[in-house]
């Protein structure tokens, strides 16, 4: 199947064994197009390959869910191979970067290594997020839907031939029937956002550092999505102080912007895929997110 990966290295990188940082990039496109040798993020992941890194981009089937997250997995467990230590990956040191779905896969990725239920044990340093779904049941509540059948407005019951109840968001519509393809027992392995906000085993505590770039005008991915995210974040890291009495500190996600250790970057003006067009925001931007997956690997 389809189902490929890209390394990028310095054509005079020496092949010790273990001894580059990874990058495992997923690519976006709505979980049924896109590809890994087709994306924005090129420049960016040349930057870090011509820095010493082990840069991975992902390709994965896209004809039904969990195919796209099933691929994914895969190359994350190939970096952990042997065949990946012996090209120079340090899969003590790695790092997850995804795009619009691609991030909503990465996130998942990164549930699924903190619960163990990899084949693989990489050691998760970051996370790099651009405009990501990680909302797509909407239950933040905060994604577009058609503006009818609400308070207010002409009454409507949707679009019967097209499955669409009114006020129904249009992102959960698209993934439930063109991603899921209308298998609602599959809701549970595609809730990232959800998963982490009711977790209490601890993931939210042991998330690793995470950087999100969203543009502000962003109708298709609201930045919302990514707000939340860190919110929830943010509000583990506080359940997990202690407030000197033996207990915990805990409060609401609201107010609770993110971890010292996050960061949210907000694009002003942009929209969905911001980055396509080559300009001085975008360049800056991917500068930026190198130098901040230095740090977090210590290079």
């Amino acid at each position: 199947h389809d189902s490929t990966l890209d390394v990028w290295l310095r054509t005079d990188a020496k092949m010790q064994p273990r001894s580059h940082p990874v990058l495992l990039y997923i690519h976006g496109g709505g979980w049924r197009g896109g590809h890994a040798r087709a994306h924005a993020q090129a420049l960016m992941l040349q930057a870090l390959a011509s820095r010493g890194w082990f840069v991975v981009s992902a390709e994965y089937r896209k004809s039904c869910w969990p195919q796209q997250l099933d691929d994914s997995e895969q190359a994350l467990n190939w970096i952990c191979s042997e065949e990946a230590a012996a090209l120079g990956a340090d899969p003590s040191r790695v790092c997850l970067a995804g795009t619009s779905a691609g991030g909503h896969i990465a996130s998942l990725l990164t549930l699924k290594s903190l619960r163990g239920s990899l084949s693989a044990s990489p050691n998760l340093k970051a996370l790099l997020l651009f405009y990501p779904a990680v909302d797509p049941s909407d239950w933040t509540g905060a994604t577009a839907s058609l503006p009818f059948g609400r308070p207010g407005t002409v009454r409507w019951r949707g679009i019967p031939f097209l499955h669409y109840s009114a006020g129904e968001s249009l992102l959960k519509w698209f993934f439930q029937w063109a991603v899921l393809r209308q298998n609602a027992e599959l809701w549970p392995t595609a809730r990232p956002l959800l998963d982490l906000a009711q977790d209490s085993s601890g993931l939210v505590q042991r998330w690793p550092p995470t950087l999100i770039l969203h543009g502000s005008k962003d109708s298709v991915v609201p930045l919302a999505h990514s707000e939340r995210l860190l919110s929830v974040l943010a509000a583990g890291a506080l359940e997990r102080a202690s407030d000197g009495k033996g207990g915990t500190l805990r409060g609401s996600t609201a107010g609770l912007r993110h971890r010292k250790s996050d960061a949210l970057i907000v694009v002003p003006g942009g929209r969905h895929t911001w980055d396509l067009a080559r300009t001085s925001a975008s360049a800056m931007s991917f500068a930026g997110c190198a130098a901040w997956l230095a740090a977090r690997v210590g290079r």
